[in-house]
């Protein structure tokens, strides 16, 4: 499977990471002290990450795959879905069209109208992301977390939270978007994006 490129991830994912050189304890450190100096760069560049990132330690004990529910009666959804199927694998990724007629959200304790509410995905351990976060997970499934990485910076996050929530409102209005799927969609009697 195609990874993204390693030095374009580590520049996108850890912006700013030798801000420590800035930091007023490696200036106070003494000339030639390699071991402080690496521990103030560690210091500030740990520090620099938990603020631009948010809640990534919460997610390191989760267990894969994460399941992704969409609504594959969304154009933009659906062209979403039809990428990150390509990329992913059954281990990391599980994608299920809340729209299926063989659709019950009965076991999950959700209805069909809160799952379209807002994007919803969980993981194999049972923790649940919504929102931008479920977005940010599914793609990183997919191994394209490079271009979702901004999702993931704090500082960003109150202004895409008001253009996500405005895309939730604006969304049901957009049917009359072209759908990936085509006429091939309604010729069958089920859905062709039900679950991998």
């Amino acid at each position: 499977m195609r990874q993204s490129p390693p030095v374009l991830s580590f520049i996108i994912t850890s912006p700013l990471t030798f801000v420590g050189l800035f930091d007023p304890q490696l200036r106070r450190a003494p000339v030639g002290s390699g071991v402080r100096s690496a521990i103030a760069i560690f210091s500030a560049s740990a520090n620099l990450y938990r603020f631009l990132y948010k809640n990534e330690c919460l997610y390191m004990f989760y267990k894969w795959p994460l399941t992704l529910y969409y609504d594959g009666a969304c154009p933009l959804c659906a062209r979403e879905i039809a990428f990150l199927r390509k990329r992913s694998t059954e281990a990391r990724l599980c994608l299920v069209d809340i729209r299926s007629p063989d659709f019950d959200p009965t076991p999950l304790g959700l209805t069909v109208a809160q799952l379209t509410s807002c994007l919803h995905a969980r993981f194999a351990s049972g923790q649940w992301v919504t929102g931008l976060d479920a977005t940010l997970w599914a793609w990183r499934a997919a191994n394209a977390a490079v271009w979702v990485a901004p999702l993931a910076w704090r500082p960003l996050r109150p202004l895409l939270e008001v253009c996500y929530r405005l895309f939730c409102r604006l969304r049901p209005s957009l049917h009359w978007l072209p759908h990936p799927d085509g006429a091939s969609r309604c010729s069958s009697g089920a859905s062709k994006c039900d679950t991998r």
